[in-house]
């Protein structure tokens, strides 16, 4: 492994990857190849050459934010990574010279479903079961529609109320949901069951669907509901803002949004906000009309030393 070129290394770490995954990997990582040279050994690649590719990611149209450019740097660290790990290679990760972007505004609350709209939403599609049980789904869980569309039945526990999701090629993680739509999956699988029985969750007839597929499905149902053409990830981006409105605690918050880093979380949904570190500040410092609880001290020798 230690004398393998780029090419072969990209084409055997992809097919290592879960379909959700491999597509999510593809553009970057042949790009880079492409770039840095397909017949290039691996253990000639230096960081200048993925600093001189990083700054051609850079100019490209398409990145339009430190979000984008961040996604290409995690990829390609992914991929050394893995390099380094099968190939017992001595040195260090060339893409550790790969430096993120400061993202520095918060999601904008304008690409956040309000909550009038949510429950305008949830009434028109009370209606559909299938509609109606995806709806409340994203809504309580907050997770991307990928997770959505890949969601089996075998992956749902109804008694607990908690779903196993897998999305943007991160591992498996729990998310949960509540009472109302655990009645709409129930009903919603038998009325699946009884058409054509199935496995995945939130397709017409149990089939595996496209995440295209189940977002234009959700934003059909927005349309048709008077709300807007919102996307599936608007919801996504509510749950974080009820996240961070309701105090709830970053790391807290970040697990539930399955953020792999808490700084997303806080860069996404957690605006500066001096008023509550003034009120951290009074409630957490010192209350002189408290009594003290240390023992009064006799000897006052300690004074002089």
């Amino acid at each position: 492994m230690s004398d393998l070129i780029l090419g072969e290394a990209v084409r055997l770490f992809l097919n290592e990857q879960i379909a959700s995954t491999r597509k999510s990997y593809l553009y970057d990582l042949n790009a880079m190849r492409d770039f840095v040279g397909a017949s290039r050994k691996l253990s000639d690649i230096r960081p200048e050459h993925l600093i001189e590719f990083g700054q051609k990611v850079r100019s490209r149209p398409t990145v339009r934010s430190p979000a984008t450019y961040n996604k290409f740097v995690k990829t390609v660290r992914t991929f050394f990574n893995w390099w380094i790990r099968v190939s017992d290679h001595p040195g260090k990760s060339p893409a550790l010279a790969l430096k993120r972007l400061r993202q520095t505004t918060t999601v904008s609350r304008e690409k956040a479903m309000p909550e009038a709209l949510y429950r305008q939403l949830l009434d028109f599609a009370k209606w559909d079961r299938r509609t109606y049980a995806l709806v409340l789904f994203l809504g309580d869980a907050g997770n991307r529609i990928g997770g959505a569309a890949g969601l089996r039945w075998s992956d749902i526990d109804l008694h607990n109320r908690r779903a196993i999701v897998v999305e943007k090629g991160q591992p498996a993680r729990p998310v949960f949901f509540r009472e109302e739509c655990g009645r709409a999956l129930m009903r919603w699988h038998q009325e699946q069951s009884a058409r054509r029985r199935g496995d995945f969750v939130f397709s017409e007839d149990g089939r595996l669907i496209k995440n295209d597929n189940l977002g234009q499905f959700f934003r059909r149902a927005c349309i048709k509901a008077g709300v807007g053409s919102w996307g599936p990830h608007s919801l996504r981006h509510r749950k974080g803002y009820q996240l961070a409105d309701a105090r709830v605690s970053p790391t807290i918050a970040a697990q539930l949004l399955g953020h792999s880093d808490v700084k997303m979380t806080l860069e996404n949904y957690y605006p500066d906000d001096w008023d509550r570190v003034r009120q951290a500040v009074e409630e957490l410092g010192y209350d002189p009309a408290q009594p003290l609880t240390a023992p009064k001290i006799i000897d006052a020798g300690w004074r002089t030393g």
